[in-house]
């Protein structure tokens, strides 16, 4: 696996990152039915991504997604949280929007994450950068 400096943050993440959508379990309506794996299936997904040298692992915070966020806080205390850089992200199109999403922090606590890597933050409109980063910390 390669990996590369992420900007001047300090990171060396995976060239080939993981996103947590296939290791969802339940009724998720962006996923075919064959996705439904639990939580040993999806430890053992990541941890074999994780063994080919992936550190890069994706979620988002968008309520039908809770459980990836909890299955990969168990990933994480398995292997070491300090192994791992996590990112999440949000859409921010304006004041009300971000609203229908989950506070970072409703998220991460119940499973130990108390600090993510990355917060990648979309669709947002300029004049409310400084209400979307008051929002996400």
């Amino acid at each position: 696996m390669r990996y590369r400096k992420l900007g001047n943050t300090g990171l060396a993440v995976s060239e080939i990152g993981f996103g947590t959508i296939p290791i969802l379990q339940g009724s998720v309506p962006v996923l075919p039915d064959y996705y439904n794996l639990n939580d040993e299936e999806a430890l053992a997904v990541m941890e074999h991504a994780f063994g080919l040298g992936c550190n890069l692992y994706d979620t988002a915070i968008v309520p039908e997604y809770g459980d990836a966020e909890r299955k990969l806080g168990l990933f994480a205390a398995r292997v070491g949280r300090e192994k791992l850089v996590i990112s999440d992200k949000a859409p921010f199109f304006d004041g009300n929007e971000i609203r229908r999403w989950r506070h970072p922090a409703d998220i991460w606590e119940p499973v130990r994450i108390s600090i993510l890597s990355i917060r990648w933050m979309r669709n947002m409109r300029r004049k409310y950068f400084k209400k979307a980063v008051r929002w996400m910390h």
